[in-house]
């Protein structure tokens, strides 16, 4: 998946952003769903509370490993 977005990664530095990996999730559906329709709300509460540290936490400026690629071509002369 990062060598297929390596052209969008390659934008987002040109552009000055900053890139982060691809988060990407496979085979969800069909699932079972059975344990999320179980869950009480102090579990919700305790899950949400967790995700809420995780993006306190976050710093997007140490999380792409990958440096811009500077391609130089020569001109046709």
């Amino acid at each position: 998946m990062p060598e297929l977005l390596r052209p969008l990664q390659q934008t987002a530095y040109f552009c000055g952003m900053h890139w982060l990996p691809p988060f990407a999730v496979h085979d969800v559906l069909p699932g079972d769903y059975e344990d999320i329709k179980a869950a009480t709300d102090d579990q919700l509460v305790t899950a949400g509370q967790q995700l809420n540290t995780l993006l306190d936490n976050f710093d997007p400026t140490k999380v792409h490993s990958l440096e811009p690629v500077v391609a130089r071509h020569a001109l046709p002369q």
